[in-house]
């Protein structure tokens, strides 16, 4: 079976060609290259990798498109922007134009008072996401779902994706009122859900039982073409490894049927990239 990876990082220690972000009050200590992420995709039999620009560097796409340029084959992308910036559109248009990147991540997660997600003033890069057939994936908390739907009800060609299915409370279980928040986007077909990061909402040992409960729900509820995987890599490094990462979704979660591991683990995310990912 065919797998691509729809959720990685990459960075570099040298900051002197690649200068973290002024904001990186911490930057990491540990390398996460391009070679590193080919090297872990190989050793798993994993094709290719959308890169997720990485909040090290800001909205300085620059590593990350290197690694577009040099491996077409293998990576498609997703770039950082400032939705408030007045040059927003004309940002993305840059990346996705002459860089070669498929989508663009806002991340209100960073401010959790922040209204700004279905803000007006944000309309404009979305019109030229949808102008580019680009995605927006969206990095936030189950709370702030709810002011999305003013951008997806004015946007609807542009594919929506919701990161790590934005952390809904355990304690909460899979009938919780916050996880609503994301359930109720199943209206807007153009939303799909990345069903991941088990590690970051769990505080139990893999294969984290007590959680899968709530990613079985989001499943069922978008279903296997509006649904995939993701390793979080390298972020995941630290707690159960990349490889059982991908062993929950092809041998621990037994309430998927193959048919639905082909659509998370693969077509899925060729259907919203759109890339020729090259064989490992």
């Amino acid at each position: 079976m065919k797998i691509i990876e729809p959720h990685v990082h990459v960075w570099t220690l040298d900051s002197q060609r690649y200068p973290w972000s002024p904001l990186t009050a911490e930057p990491p200590t540990e390398s996460a290259t391009t070679e590193e992420l080919l090297a872990t995709l190989d050793a798993n039999g994993v094709s290719g990798a959308v890169l997720v620009q990485v909040i090290y560097y800001g909205t300085d796409n620059s590593y990350a498109a290197e690694a577009l340029r040099l491996h077409p084959d293998k990576f498609a992308g997703v770039c950082l922007a400032d939705p408030l910036h007045p040059q927003a559109p004309e940002h993305l248009t840059y990346e996705v134009r002459e860089r070669g990147f498929s989508g663009v991540r806002l991340r209100p997660c960073h401010d959790r008072s922040s209204t700004w997600l279905g803000d007006p003033a944000t309309f404009p890069l979305w019109e030229r996401a949808a102008e580019l057939g680009a995605s927006v994936c969206i990095l936030g908390h189950v709370d702030q779902l709810p002011m999305l739907v003013a951008p997806l009800e004015r946007f609807p060609t542009v594919p929506v994706i919701i990161d790590h299915m934005a952390w809904p409370p355990v304690e909460e279980g899979p009938d919780g009122a916050q996880l609503q928040n994301l359930l109720t986007l199943k209206r807007f077909p153009q939303v799909h859900v990345k069903i991941t990061d088990p590690w970051a909402i769990s505080k139990e040992e893999y294969p984290y039982r007590k959680v899968e409960p709530i990613f079985r729900r989001v499943f069922e509820t978008f279903g296997a073409q509006r649904c995939m995987w993701g390793s979080d890599w390298p972020m995941v490094r630290p707690h159960c490894g990349y490889t059982r990462s991908l062993d929950l979704y092809r041998k621990e979660w037994n309430w998927l049927t193959d048919a639905d591991r082909e659509w998370i683990l693969c077509k899925t995310i060729e259907k919203l990239y759109s890339r020729p990912f090259a064989s490992p």
